[in-house]
C-alpha cells in the first residue's frame, strides 16, 4: 500500500515532526491499531483507507506538537542536522565536534538543537543507537553486547544507564516550548 503524496504536502511545508519526541506510550498504541486497520483494508477500498490515514495524521498533530519551521532555510538546517547524525552516530561523536563542522560555538548549536529537536544532544544520539540496537538484534546476549559497543555506546553501564532514564521518561523535556 503506497500513502498518497498530498497527505505529507502540508505537513512538509508548515512543520517537521520531531520523530523521538513520540513518547506517550497509549497513544502510540492507538496509532498501532490505525496501521493494522490500514494494512487489513481491501487495497482497492480507497476511501476507508483514505480516511483511516487521514484520522492517523491527525492524531500525530493534535498529540504531539510540531516544530515551527520558520523558512526553508531552517527545514534544510534541520535535516542536514538528522542526516549527519544518521550517519555518524556510531562513531564517538561529541556536541563540541558536531557544532565545529556546522561552523557553531558549541553553546550555541546546543540552543539550536534544543530548539528545534526538544531535547539534547546525547539524548538524541543515544536514541539513535537504540534503533539501531532494536532493529539489528536477533536475541543473542553476546551479540546484544557487541551490538551495544558498534551502535556507539562507550561502554555497558552508559547503554544502561541511558535505558533506565529512558524508562522513567527522563530524557525528553515534557513540558510545552514557549510560544512568542
Amino acid at each position: 500500500m503506497q500513502i498518497p503524496e498530498y497527505f505529507f504536502e502540508e505537513i512538509e511545508r508548515k512543520t517537521s515532526l520531531n520523530y523521538f519526541a513520540l513518547q506517550n506510550k497509549e497513544v502510540n498504541q492507538s496509532l498501532y491499531k490505525l496501521i493494522c486497520a490500514i494494512d487489513q483494508c481491501d487495497i482497492h477500498d480507497d476511501l476507508m483507507i483514505d480516511g483511516l490515514i487521514r484520522l492517523l495524521f491527525g492524531i500525530i498533530l493534535k498529540k504531539y506538537k510540531p516544530l515551527d519551521i520558520k523558512s526553508p532555510e531552517e527545514t534544510h538546517f534541520v535535516a542536514q542536522i538528522i542526516e549527519y547524525l544518521d550517519e555518524h552516530f556510531r562513531e564517538n561523536i561529541s556536541i563540541s565536534q558536531t557544532a565545529q563542522d556546522f561552523g557553531f560555538s558549541k553553546n550555541y548549536f546546543s540552543k539550536l538543537f534544543n530548539e528545534y529537536f526538544h531535547c539534547n544532544f546525547n539524548t538524541y544520539v543515544n536514541q539513535l543507537r537504540i534503533k539501531y540496537i532494536e532493529t539489528h538484534k536477533n536475541g543473542n546476549a553476546n551479540n546484544l553486547t557487541n551490538l551495544i559497543l558498534d551502535s556507539g555506546f562507550k561502554s555497558l553501564s552508559t547503554y544502561y544507564a541511558f535505558m533506565q532514564r529512558l524508562e522513567h521518561g527522563k530524557t525528553m523535556k515534557t513540558t510545552q516550548p514557549k510560544t512568542d
